[in-house]
């Protein structure tokens, strides 16, 4: 039984986010690939309760790379929302506070990108 607990402050400043540092290093808001220690420390966290609540598979690297990337459009997708593969304050939380569903929908994966990026999202699509 997965318990909701109130999830740790939002670590960076408001409307900034972890994201896909490849396609984003001139954008100011994404904190991903930055050097600072305290950012990655709190994306380690995330990742850290990502594990051990929604899908163990998920390594703690601290670093937003594909397989967190993965891991961010799951949660985005069982809120109902439509995944920008970006760890904003609100997908921060919901890992916390939303039980993870027990598969992921069929008809969502299906509209899925056919591209696999990581050996996680393959793992997590496998029956």
């Amino acid at each position: 039984m997965t318990t909701l607990t109130e999830p740790p402050a939002w670590p960076l400043p408001q409307g900034h986010y972890f994201g896909p540092a490849a396609t984003e290093e001139a954008n100011a808001a994404c904190h991903s690939g930055k050097k600072e220690w305290l950012h990655n420390i709190k994306l380690k966290l995330w990742q850290q309760h990502f594990r051990e609540v929604w899908d163990r598979k998920l390594e703690t690297t601290g670093e937003f790379d594909a397989d967190t990337q993965d891991a961010v459009e799951h949660v985005q997708e069982a809120a109902g929302w439509e995944p920008s593969g970006r760890l904003d304050e609100n997908t921060w939380k919901v890992v916390w506070t939303m039980a993870p569903p027990e598969e992921r929908p069929a008809a969502k994966h299906a509209k899925r990108k056919s591209t696999t990026r990581s050996a996680f999202k393959r793992s997590m699509n496998e029956p």
